[in-house]
């Protein structure tokens, strides 16, 4: 399986993006079914993929704001 520190350093996604509730910054895969955290680029375009499997979220791999 792939870890999310594999993929690189964090990059925003958001593009200045807020929400009044931190679970609105998330959506669920419907092709794996993880939850996909928008505001990191990396998990946007890994779950764009049409054949993927799910991310390992490994410790330190979210640098959000």
């Amino acid at each position: 399986m792939m870890k999310l520190s594999d993929l690189g350093r964090f990059e925003p996604h958001l593009n200045g993006k807020t929400a009044a509730e931190e679970s609105e910054y998330f959506y669920r895969c419907h092709k794996c079914g993880q939850m996909v955290d928008e505001r990191d680029a990396r998990q946007v375009i890994w779950h764009s993929f049409s054949e993927h499997e799910r991310l390992i979220i490994d410790g330190g791999a979210s640098h959000l704001p």
